[in-house]
């Protein structure tokens, strides 16, 4: 995952790892809409966004939206913010808020480093984001290289499924909950939704 825009030397950043979206006994939705970053009040990136026409299916008991790119640096800014307009094609989820800090309140000890979450109250549901805070980060770039062997020989696939996710050895992953909304999903497909994989 890049951290966006990155320096040469630790800066504090953001990571949002996940946006839980809460509603009546977990049922199959199409949402829309859009969660935007916003730094000293400015939208900064988007961590999701859609139109009503390529609205998002959550199956049914399937809570989490995917992150467009949750991770950035900062330098000098005095809010750091997180804007939610999240609707249902069916018009009956509506939520809509927003989750605001000063720059001087996450410098505090307490904010950093830790395991958040902050939730937003809609109709007939609840958004509730998951992220940390850091203090000194860096930039981490990943890469993937396949190399599967069959009888010796070097096999390319034509198609990829399975999981690739990441976390960070400062926190406690002892539970479920912390396995599923404090981890960072880089790569997440069925047989049924496999992926060719880049020639490069």
């Amino acid at each position: 995952r890049n951290l966006k825009p990155h320096c040469t030397w630790p800066s504090p950043a953001v990571e949002i790892f996940s946006v839980f979206i809460g509603r009546e006994k977990s049922k199959a939705i199409q949402i829309h809409g859009s969660v935007e970053v916003l730094i000293d009040g400015e939208v900064k990136y988007y961590i999701f966004k859609r139109e009503e026409r390529d609205a998002l299916r959550l199956q049914e008991h399937v809570n989490t939206a995917p992150i467009l790119d949750g991770s950035r640096l900062f330098e000098n800014f005095s809010s750091l913010g997180m804007k939610f307009d999240i609707k249902d094609v069916d018009g009956r989820l509506a939520i809509k808020g927003f989750v605001d800090f000063e720059a001087r309140v996450l410098s505090f000890n307490f904010y950093q480093e830790k395991q958040l979450c902050s939730s937003i109250l809609g109709q007939n549901g609840f958004a509730a984001v998951h992220y940390s805070i850091f203090s000194d980060a860096v930039l981490a770039n990943i890469k993937v290289y396949l190399n599967l062997k069959r009888g010796g020989v070097d096999v390319y696939p034509e198609v990829v499924s399975g999981s690739l996710i990441t976390q960070y050895s400062c926190y406690d992953y002892s539970t479920r909950y912390n396995k599923d909304y404090y981890r960072i999903v880089l790569f997440k497909r069925s047989k049924e939704d496999s992926v060719q994989p880049s020639s490069n």
